[in-house]
Parts: structure tokens; C-alpha cells; sequence
């Protein structure tokens, strides 16, 4: 420990020197002290100026909260409605689920240049699942990611296939006819996010050059917080249920703009009005693609179609009474169900590259 440095007390402000040296040395019986000192990452000693470094990615940093959590490791306030970078590092450093996966599960958001693909295995950690309410359900089912990133439209049905999807949403905006086309074509089907319907979801259609379309309201909301309670609750084996790639933990010290760590701490929850805030210029397609994956899992637990399928939330509508209804003779053939690591190769990290 450097001698000159500097502590203080969080609760009343008080330095540590002022502490010691109001301790009675004069041998009489004194209470016990506890004392945590809290190093900061500055004062690492390292074969180059590691404060340097740090210092001058706060001042490039475009948000001073990124730089607070992922250089310094100090949570803030403003995250506590937010992926939280702890949270996140628990994902990539959790276990393999001990039951296999069910149904590999899609959601894509549409950018204006790119889309952003997610794909998680869907671990249902009982065996009864079917006979319970969906939102316990969700509570105990564990998604594995095995594909996350930007991709193009040619490529989206092949690495459906690739990963054994069974069913999926894309969102329907900005391009509504390749989105069409994708939905004619895959096991996907259109969503459109409102932020203003009592249902957790309902059919409806949408029109573009004269054509109307067959799509999903998705009360966002709710399920951009399914998101956010992927990672905050935990399992039994003490991770959260959403577990990301292992081979993704570089990109925690990485700020840059394609970063999975910064599209999905960038989103937050504001705590006053109850509405989200999105991620700084944003940066945030990634979770709003979990945020597709994660209302497309529903509809499939919530499907007639399924063994599984149980309205639980009060005012929400089953497929079957949507005239939406989906069944396994309609869905696309696709070779297996489950999880199946795939080998890594080519660009970038992890099972599915993209960053």
C-alpha cells in the first residue's frame, strides 16, 4: 500500500489517518475496529502507466457511467435499472445448463443498415413445465446464447438453420417487406412494438405498398424487463438465466460502439415515469433483439399448439383465439432441437462472431 494515499470513511467522510490517529494508544481496553479499504484500479502497480491508460478511456468515453463501471468496477445509481457489467460477466462465466435445451428460440431488430440476430437455447429446468403458469416458467428456464451480433438479410435463414431454430420475431419497422419476406420464407414471424396495449400481446396487421401483413403487438415493456430480469435473477446454481458466450468476456473492457457489453448495459429503466430510456446514440440494437427473442418465447409458451401453451396474465390472447395460430405441420423443417455447440471459426468471438 502506497503511504500517501488517501482514504475515506463512505458513511461520514472521515479519512482513514484522521481514524487511526484518534484510536487511544495509551493501552487502555478499546472497542474493536473493522476497517475495508477499497484500492482503487489506479493504484495497480503494472509494466506500463496503467493510470494513463485509464484515465485518458474516461475522458474518450461518450458516457462517464460506462467508464465508472467497466474501468473502475464502481456500480452507480443510474444502473440499477440497467445489465449491469457484474451481471454480465456472471452470465459469460456460468455453466453449462444441466438439462437440455427444448427449443432454440430467434429475435432480430432492424437497423437501418444491419439487422441484429440473437438465438438462444431454451433449458426448461423442470420436467413439468407445461402444467405450470408461463411466468413461473420463465422464472425457472435458463437461455443459453449461442449466436449474437449484426448480420445482413441473406444470411438470416441460413444461420436459422444453422442453429435449429424452431420460431422467432423480427421486428417489422423500418423495412416491412423484407421483414414480410422473411416471415414467408422462415420460421419468423413479424412483431410490432406498442407501448400502449393492456395485452402482453395481440394479433393485428400492417400495411406497406398497398400489401398488408400478418403481425404481432408486443407490449415492448414488458419484455425489454424480461430482459433486464434475465440477468438480475439467478438460478439455484447461483448464475443468471441468460448465459452469454464465454469467448465474449473481452469486449468487458472494450467501449467501443460494437460491443455487446455496451449495446446491452445501454438501455435503462427510469425508476419516476416507468418508461425506457434508450442506450446513448443508440447504441442498443443488440437488446432489443433479446427483447424479440424474449417475447417470441412467450408466444411459444403461450401457443394452444403446444403441450406447454397456459394464458396466465390477466387480458392476454392466446394464439388460437388471435387466428395466428401456428402448428408444427406449418413450421418450417429445420434438423434437430436443442443445443449443439458449434465450432468457432472465422471472424470475431464466441459462437456467433458479429462484433
Amino acid at each position: 500500500m502506497r503511504l500517501n494515499s488517501k482514504f475515506y470513511c463512505l458513511k461520514t467522510g472521515r479519512s482513514l489517518r484522521e481514524f487511526l490517529d484518534s484510536i487511544d494508544a495509551t493501552g487502555e481496553v478499546i472497542p474493536n475496529y473493522r476497517v475495508a479499504v477499497h484500492i482503487s484500479p489506479l493504484l495497480r502497480k503494472t509494466d506500463f502507466n496503467l493510470a494513463e491508460s485509464m484515465i485518458k478511456a474516461g475522458i474518450e468515453a461518450d458516457d462517464a457511467t460506462d467508464w465508472q463501471q467497466q474501468m473502475l468496477g464502481h456500480p452507480s445509481e443510474s444502473n440499477t435499472n440497467r445489465v449491469t457489467i457484474d451481471a454480465l460477466r456472471e452470465s459469460m462465466n456460468a455453466p453449462t445448463p444441466s438439462r437440455s435445451a427444448t427449443i432454440n428460440i430467434a429475435g432480430i431488430d432492424q437497423g437501418r443498415g444491419q439487422y441484429w440476430l440473437w438465438i438462444m437455447s431454451c433449458h426448461f429446468m423442470d420436467a413439468d413445465y407445461a402444467s405450470k403458469p408461463v411466468e413461473q416458467v420463465l422464472e425457472r428456464t435458463i437461455r443459453r446464447v449461442i449466436f449474437g451480433g449484426a448480420v445482413v438479410q441473406s444470411e438470416i435463414p441460413d444461420l436459422l438453420k444453422k442453429y435449429s431454430c424452431e420460431y422467432g420475431l423480427i421486428d417489422n419497422e423500418p423495412e416491412r417487406t423484407r421483414a414480410s419476406e422473411l416471415q414467408r420464407s422462415t420460421c419468423l414471424e413479424m412483431a410490432d412494438q406498442r407501448g400502449n396495449i393492456s395485452d402482453s400481446y395481440k394479433k393485428s396487421t400492417v400495411n406497406e405498398g398497398g400489401q398488408s401483413y400478418p403481425c404481432w403487438l408486443i407490449r415492448n415493456g414488458k419484455f425489454l424487463r424480461q430482459v433486464l430480469n434475465g440477468f438480475s435473477v439467478k438460478w439455484e446454481d447461483g448464475y443468471p438465466l441468460i448465459r452469454l458466450p464465454h469467448e465474449w468476456s473481452p469486449w468487458l473492457v472494450k467501449l467501443t460502439d460494437i460491443s455487446p457489453v455496451k449495446h446491452l448495459t445501454g438501455p435503462s429503466l427510469d425508476p419516476v415515469s416507468g418508461k425506457w430510456v434508450r442506450g446513448k446514440k443508440g447504441i442498443d440494437d443488440l437488446y432489443y433483439a433479446a427483447m424479440f427473442a424474449e417475447a417470441a418465447l412467450y408466444l411459444w409458451l403461450t401457443n394452444p399448439s403446444t403441450a406447454s401453451s397456459q394464458i396466465i396474465l390477466p387480458g392476454s390472447l392466446g394464439i388460437a383465439d388471435s387466428g395466428m395460430k401456428r402448428s408444427p405441420q406449418n413450421r418450417p423443417s429445420l434438423p434437430g432441437r436443442g443445443y449443439r455447440p458449434m465450432n468457432i471459426r472465422g471472424r470475431g468471438v464466441g459462437p456467433g462472431r458479429r462484433f
